[in-house]
């Protein structure tokens, strides 16, 4: 599972021009998932997720967590980080789940992260979204989770 944050002052996610979410500060995260994913790595990334010290404190130190600043979360399903552009110039995605499977884990990565955090909106799996971000910092973060 690979995951991309982004610490965010505000972000808002569009289908068709339809505002679907938007949060205030808090993160954003991208989410691909691989072949080998299922429900324990699903698990193991929300943990992850919630206990990120990526925020700063009153010293400006990067020692709180999405909890701690009483942030919101939005997630976003997103298969093309799993796409290889080393081959060629066009992106193979041989990498990235099938997309019924990749579905099904996007859902239980929602309901995983509600079961643990009141703050969440999210995206719509195989839909082309528009994603506002305004991100802090910059502060970005890639992780891949296994485990």
């Amino acid at each position: 599972m690979r995951l991309v944050t982004q610490n965010v002052i505000s972000a808002m996610l569009s289908i068709n021009d339809n505002q679907i979410a938007s949060i205030a500060q808090g993160v954003v995260v991208f989410i691909g998932f691989t072949h080998e994913d299922h429900l324990l790595v699903v698990k193991k990334a929300i943990d992850k997720i919630l206990t990120l010290r990526i925020f700063p404190d009153h010293e400006g130190k990067t020692n709180l967590t999405i909890q701690d600043i009483g942030g919101s979360i939005l997630m976003v399903p997103n298969f093309t980080l799993y796409g290889d552009l080393s081959g060629s110039r066009r992106p193979s995605f041989t990498k990235a789940m099938k997309p019924d499977q990749a579905a099904r884990l996007f859902e239980a990565c929602i309901e995983a992260m509600r079961a643990r955090y009141d703050k969440v909106h999210h995206g719509v799996f195989g839909a082309n979204m528009t994603i506002h971000v305004v991100n802090q910092g910059p502060s970005t973060y890639i992780m891949d989770i296994t485990l």
